[in-house]
């Protein structure tokens, strides 16, 4: 992808981005005065989502003003890997959002989603901690090994077998590890999948059974959440192939496509503004503060 197409299809995604995200950012950690506070587990869900989302912005925007001047710079690759990392956290943070709504939605009486309905809240602050610690630590595995390799390709080394011997044991360390951050990734699209399934098939045979007349506002948003999780699945299906397409080819294989990673920068951007996009939807905190603060400026007007 040539740089002005880059920069013409990306310039305005990131703009929406922006905008977006600090009015996320303006609700969540702002909330007007009187106003009914976010429950937690879904408080820290969003903030994760957005705060990683605004992140990502900024890396965003040092791509597009660094150009391709440092491409081949170990700074590069390691601000590559952040933006890896901070994309996979959101993208599990939205797997865990389902699976708050679907154990809020479909009722349990007994066994484990009995448990999971009761404990949700213990539940994903530990789920969170378990991605923040092995997301970040295989990106720290990856940052630490990218600098030692480029420390070796710069400096002469005495003993070859030896460093062939080090260098193979890192090789499996990084497969290792790369087998199972990609099981992981794909863990969570089962389970992300599965979540949105079963709290559609719920909600489809519960409202067969109420008049649209009787719909409560209650069961629209439950129905709204579920749209907009069943999108996020797919936001979530398509950028999870490209990352780990990404992965292969910065692992196994050295090749030219993509070598200034705009393919890659282009496809974590249109995954940002769905997910940005969806949260506008489906969360209520986001449409009520938006229609307030549009009924003061037609007012003022």
């Amino acid at each position: 992808m040539e740089v002005p197409v880059f920069l013409g299809l990306n310039c305005p995604l990131w703009m929406i981005c922006a905008v977006l995200n600090m009015f996320f950012i303006f609700c969540l950690f702002f909330p007007r005065s009187g106003s009914k506070e976010i429950k937690q587990p879904l408080k820290i869900l969003l903030s994760v989502i957005v705060v990683c989302a605004a992140i990502l912005q900024i890396f965003f925007l040092q791509k597009m003003v660094m150009g391709s001047s440092a491409l081949y710079t170990t700074l590069y690759r390691i601000i590559n890997i952040i933006l890896k990392d901070l994309v996979e956290i959101s993208m599990t943070t939205t797997m865990w959002l389902n699976v708050f709504y679907f154990s809020q939605i479909v009722p349990a009486e007994k066994g484990p989603l009995k448990w999971l309905k009761t404990n949700i809240k213990l539940f994903i602050y530990c789920a969170l901690i378990f991605d923040w610690a092995f997301l970040l630590s295989n990106g720290l595995f990856d940052i630490v090994s990218h600098v030692k390799s480029a420390q070796n390709a710069n400096n002469a080394t005495a003993n070859a077998t030896h460093a062939v011997n080090k260098q193979a044991q890192g090789d499996s360390t990084a497969i290792g590890l790369f087998v199972c951050e990609i099981s992981y990734l794909l863990l969570c699209l089962f389970v992300m999948m599965m979540t949105s399934v079963a709290t559609v098939s719920y909600l489809r045979a519960h409202m067969k059974t109420v008049k649209d007349s009787d719909l409560s506002s209650s069961l629209r948003s439950q129905a709204r959440v579920t749209i907009t999780g069943i999108i996020q699945t797919v936001l979530y299906s398509v950028c999870n192939a490209w990352i780990i397409s990404y992965m292969i080819k910065t692992t196994f294989f050295e090749t030219t496509f993509d070598k200034k990673s705009h393919v890659f920068y282009t496809i974590i951007s249109i995954y940002s503004l769905g997910t940005a996009l969806n949260l506008a939807v489906g969360q209520s905190v986001f449409r009520v503060r938006a229609a307030e603060l549009w009924r003061k400026v037609s007012t003022k007007k």
